[in-house]
């Protein structure tokens, strides 16, 4: 697609900033998200890694992709496009541009059990973009208080996570991302 590009958002990115903040808010469940002033914040971190970019369409803002750049993993934290720009091919882009960039690392990510038919679509479009999903009981912690964890699956690409690498990936998760031991 050539009207597609990854646009690195920084903290001072004022107007960028509230329109993915609503991208965000109505793409997660409550209890999946981050609170989205945490994930603000944490761009003007330099030690994170943390990046946050805006998927820009035809020149407008499509859709947001937040990744953590840790040894040879790429780990994805949050990627969704507004409604009107979904089932467009875009987010396969949005993947193969990283998958590019990033050739010497291993893509990761965390997406709901098959519960329902919008959770059943995204597995199907990770499955079609030739991630694997691995099932070794991951849990996200809880985000909210007086909340429990949130059984999710792992997915990789372009390969299969052994077990060894699933653990290291969970600590990354629980220390980089949640920041719980």
């Amino acid at each position: 697609m050539k009207n597609l590009q990854l646009k690195s958002i920084s903290f001072e990115d004022k107007e960028y900033i509230k329109t993915i903040r609503g991208i965000y808010n109505s793409s997660f469940p409550e209890n999946e998200r981050i609170d989205f002033d945490i994930i603000q914040q944490s761009l003007k971190d330099k030690e994170t890694a943390f990046t946050l970019e805006g998927i820009i369409y035809n020149n407008q803002l499509a859709g947001l992709i937040s990744y953590l750049r840790e040894d040879k993993y790429l780990i994805l934290c949050y990627f969704a496009l507004d409604k009107q720009y979904r089932n467009q091919g875009i987010g396969t882009e949005v993947l193969s541009i990283l998958a590019d960039k990033y050739s010497n690392c291993t893509l990761i990510g965390e997406i709901e059990h098959p519960k329902d038919s919008l959770s059943k679509r995204r597995i199907g479009f990770y499955k079609r973009n030739n991630f694997y999903i691995t099932d070794f009981g991951y849990k996200q912690p809880a985000l909210i208080p007086n909340t429990e964890p949130v059984p999710l699956l792992i997915i990789s690409y372009p390969k299969e996570l052994t077990k060894t690498e699933y653990q290291t990936v969970k600590d990354i998760f629980y220390k980089k991302i949640y920041r719980v031991e």
